[in-house]
């Protein structure tokens, strides 16, 4: 017989496995994702962006890249991810993600913060965000004040 708690185990468990197998993966550039913010504007919790090898820059004066809650940003194959702000635009704006937000892999170059707006920040700005930073560099980035 099944009892409430087995149930509820049942349930638990083929949420966590269904929810990694409908994880979806999306590889920037390419024709269906041309962009970062392409890829960012459909990408949900679990899910991750891969980038290739390149130099990224602000496709419309803002942020290189604004992380969805929950997502995992990194390098698809061999060579740098470089995201290079010019010396005028931020790298990453992470704003009130959860835990699974995870940014890896990536060079930021001559990042800044943006001259009117929301000040700091300069390769990243994060705010009520919980994100997980590994082996990326940082070159030439500053923050506004």
């Amino acid at each position: 017989m099944r009892t409430p708690e087995r149930l509820s185990l049942f349930a638990a468990l083929t949420t966590a496995f269904t929810s990694n197998l409908l994880a979806e993966t999306y590889v920037v550039p390419t024709i269906d994702y041309p962009t970062i913010s392409s890829a960012t504007a459909v990408a949900e919790p679990g899910d991750e962006i891969l980038l290739y090898s390149g130099t990224y820059t602000s496709e419309d004066g803002s942020a290189i890249a604004s992380m969805p809650s929950g997502v995992r940003l990194a390098a698809f194959a061999g060579g740098p991810i470089i995201f290079d702000g010019e010396g005028q635009h931020r790298g990453i704006h992470v704003l009130n993600t959860g835990s699974g937000t995870v940014i890896e892999n990536i060079s930021f170059r001559y990042c800044t913060g943006p001259t009117e707006g929301v000040n700091g920040g300069g390769a990243m700005y994060a705010t009520n965000a919980e994100v997980t930073i590994s082996y990326c560099t940082f070159y030439g980035c500053w923050a506004r004040e």
